[in-house]
């Protein structure tokens, strides 16, 4: 069992990979050519598209009304523009409401 390897994780394979060393050496253009947006690794959540009044309220960590877009389970909110804003759960009190898991955003200031 010491000689496993991990060859996939979620969508990324063993050829997605490369080494600290690898990406030390390529120029900044290669770089931004192989690197992978992160919610790539998220692709098993919903995603919901959040109008720019709702994604002022998600970038300030809003706790929100559950809308029947949102399902029962985790899920995304991305912006009318496809940034990934936000990873939102159910309340585990208050049944009527979403809260925010993770922000990936900056605050609406």
């Amino acid at each position: 069992m010491s000689k496993l390897t991990r060859i996939a994780s979620g969508s990324f394979t063993e050829n997605d990979t490369v080494t600290f060393e690898q990406l030390e050496e390529m120029e900044i253009q290669e770089r931004g050519d192989i690197l992978q947006p992160f919610d790539r690794a998220l692709t098993k959540f919903e995603q919901v598209i959040a109008d720019e009044e709702l994604e002022k309220r998600i970038r300030n960590g809003a706790v929100l009304v559950k809308d029947a877009s949102f399902g029962e389970q985790r899920f995304l909110f991305y912006n009318e523009v496809g940034e990934c804003l936000a990873l939102y759960k159910p309340h585990p009190e208050k049944t009527e409401y979403v809260k925010p898991e993770k922000l990936f955003c900056q605050s609406a200031g």
